[in-house]
């Protein structure tokens, strides 16, 4: 069996709504198999990877300037914080954290 986001097991939890199986059009599925439905269909698993190479990135990249006084703190300033802040909400979310 194939690791699966905690984002996509939780909306096919939602979907299967307590049922063992479901039937779709691509057969009849557990929750695992509309997780993995939802990831391949969407790009999930790609798209928390990418997220998470650019938010590194962005940190070793010099977009990120250090706080003063040398605390090695990252700090973001307008546009950079908001992209920051979205990467890292979503991330959380995708791995269930959030």
């Amino acid at each position: 069996m194939t690791a699966h986001t905690k984002g996509a097991l939780r909306a096919a939890e939602a979907i299967m709504n307590d049922k063992h199986k479901i039937r779709t059009d691509y057969g009849e599925k557990t929750v695992y198999g509309i997780a993995d439905l939802i990831e391949r269909e969407t790009g999930l698993p790609e798209l928390l990877e990418a997220c998470k190479d650019i938010l590194e990135w962005i940190d070793v990249s010099g977009l990120a300037s250090t706080k003063s006084g040398g605390s090695g703190v990252l700090a973001y300033n307008g546009t950079e914080y908001n992209v920051v802040t979205q990467l890292r909400q979503a991330i959380s979310k995708a791995e269930g954290r959030e």
